[in-house]
């Protein structure tokens, strides 16, 4: 492929995929990853990319000795992909990954990634449909 590394490991970093699915528009695969102790995260999973599991959790430096979460970012690899979308523990605790809505019978969900939390409430994101079941 390529890219250095084992070949049948598609991406690296990620801490915890709970659930995936690929956009049946664009064929992109997204996942929802578990973080540790702060952070929930979705990400569009590419082939060879690192998604900075344990150096980061979601945008912020993760520090793998305390488990707590920093701004402090100098000195991380460039090459650490950023979720495209992320929550704290005040909004959720856990995300299980979800799909992008295709269907016709909800019009206002239409391409947008609807997945669940542990939590039991219903936030609207901008583009991400948030419903904890």
């Amino acid at each position: 492929m390529g890219v250095a590394g084992i070949d049948e490991i598609y991406a690296y970093g990620l801490r915890n995929p709970y659930r995936f699915g690929f956009d049946s528009l664009t064929g992109e695969l997204i996942a929802g990853d578990v973080g540790q102790n702060y952070i929930e995260e979705i990400d569009i999973i590419q082939s060879g990319k690192n998604y900075g599991w344990n150096l980061k959790e979601g945008t912020f430096r993760f520090d793998p000795q305390t488990g707590n979460v920093s701004n402090y970012l100098t000195g991380l690899p460039g090459t650490l992909v950023s979720p495209i979308a992320q929550y704290d523990h005040d909004d959720g605790t856990a995300i299980v990954g979800g799909y992008v809505y295709r269907g016709s019978a909800i019009p206002e969900l239409v391409g947008k990634y609807v997945f669940g939390d542990l939590q039991r409430r219903f936030l609207l994101h901008g583009q991400i449909v948030l419903c904890r079941c």
